[in-house]
């Protein structure tokens, strides 16, 4: 107790613009250790924002926000009136994830946000190689995913880290080594969690960011190299390096082609052919159950409550984005929620046209159109580690912005930084 006291004292005495930061840093480095740190962490910051008056009036004051934050009382509500508790603690969750990234956002700055970015940068850095690793020891039938608890979730990461690189490498081309090594471990990432909407989807956001900022050659370069890596990767180069071990008669090669057959190995045509039968069958399952609960749904975690009463594939979601929301929140509540996330994309792409944090606003978009994409096989963003990587990108939306020269190609970074502004206060 007494160590708890002390570390609250020194927090609190330390001087209000560097708190922020110190939680925003806390925050991205979460991201790349276990998911209950990342939980731990969201739920610290919630409880820090909400203790404080002006930091409580900061979230609720960004439009809309009381609305999403209704839809999750209601849905916690819904789920204790179904003792459905670990969808009401979910909803907690989630009602702490909302709140650091509406908090983080009222306070972001173009120099800060650049700044974790490069921390994000560093961290997918490092578990993209521990990826490696872990395929390596592994094997041909491991799908790695270091500290993120699931391949799908470690795809979902990295597949936002290759965006994320790309950004930093066109704003910042004196270090394009250090973001164009992040984003192709990313991209390698990708592939090895064995996710094929995760690779597909970081590929065509990765090509849509450069055709939006002027880029078209490069991202359609892109495309086919992704194309051919795949095919080389899953067809040609595994045998090659095998008949090279044994043309040689070689132990060192003949190790050398084993190991790069089974890291170049992720998924067989069977395994693929099996997930995407049990994603029929839990979609089946889920457009049952919808009609039974049509208003208001039964709160997060429906289908893990339901799925054995419509004899459907017992997995803890419903692997559709649009069917979970659905199932957990009814029509009125998934009707207010895709509202919300509407009126935030809308607000970046008025920005966007109005010439105003161009870039920022761009990556935003195309992440939300990733997001959506890959949400249509899964759900991946209700998760602490994922959630705060969304975030925080998401709170770039508050930088403050001024009018940028307009052009209708998006070759030149953004404009410079915006002064300091003096609303960093609590």
């Amino acid at each position: 107790m007494t160590f708890l006291q002390s570390l609250s004292f020194r927090l609190t005495a330390v001087p209000h613009e560097k708190r922020q930061i110190l939680l925003t840093f806390a925050a991205a480095v979460s991201i790349f250790l276990p998911y209950y740190v990342s939980a731990c962490v969201l739920v610290g910051i919630a409880l820090y924002v909400l203790c404080g008056r002006q930091r409580r009036i900061r979230i609720v004051s960004m439009p809309y926000s009381k609305l999403i934050f209704a839809v999750i009382g209601v849905g916690c509500l819904v789920s204790l009136g179904y003792a459905n508790y670990v969808g009401a603690l979910v909803s907690v969750l989630i009602a702490c994830a909302l709140v650091t990234g509406l908090y983080l956002r009222s306070f972001m700055t173009r120099r800060l946000f650049n700044r974790i970015l490069d921390v994000l940068c560093v961290g997918g850095l490092c578990v993209s190689v521990a990826a490696i690793l872990q395929k390596l020891a592994g094997g041909a039938d491991v799908r790695p995913f270091v500290v993120f608890d699931n391949p799908n979730f470690f795809a979902t990461v990295m597949e936002m880290m290759v965006l994320i690189a790309v950004y930093r490498l066109m704003g910042n081309p004196r270090h394009s080594n250090f973001y164009f090594s992040a984003a192709l471990l990313a991209a390698f990432g990708v592939y090895l969690s064995g996710s094929l909407s995760a690779f597909a989807v970081c590929v065509a956001g990765v090509a849509l960011y450069l055709l939006l900022r002027g880029h078209t050659k490069t991202g359609v370069l892109i495309i086919v190299l992704a194309a051919g890596f795949v095919l080389l990767a899953t067809e040609a180069l595994p045998h090659l390096m095998m008949l090279l071990g044994s043309a040689s008669n070689s132990d060192a090669a003949e190790t050398a082609g084993k190991s790069a057959s089974e890291l170049l190995t992720v998924r067989s045509a069977e395994n693929v052919g099996c997930s995407v039968s049990n994603r029929l069958s839990i979609w089946k399952t889920a457009l049952l159950a919808i009609p039974d609960h049509l208003l208001f749904g039964q709160g997060p975690n429906t289908y893990a409550m339901i799925y054995s009463k419509y004899l459907g594939p017992a997995f803890s979601h419903a692997h559709n984005m649009i069917l979970e929301m659905l199932l957990n929140y009814g029509i009125i509540g998934g009707g207010a929620i895709v509202f919300f996330a509407f009126q935030q994309v809308h607000a970046a792409m008025r920005k966007i046209r109005e010439h105003k944090s161009t870039t920022t606003n761009l990556l935003l978009v195309v992440l939300c159109l990733m997001m959506l994409a890959h949400g249509m096989t899964d759900v991946t963003l209700v998760w602490p580690q994922t959630a705060l990587m969304f975030l925080l990108v998401f709170s770039s939306s508050g930088i403050r912005t001024v009018p940028q020269a307009r052009c209708f190609v998006l070759r030149a970074p953004d404009f410079a930084p915006n002064p300091e502004f003096k609303r960093n206060v609590m």
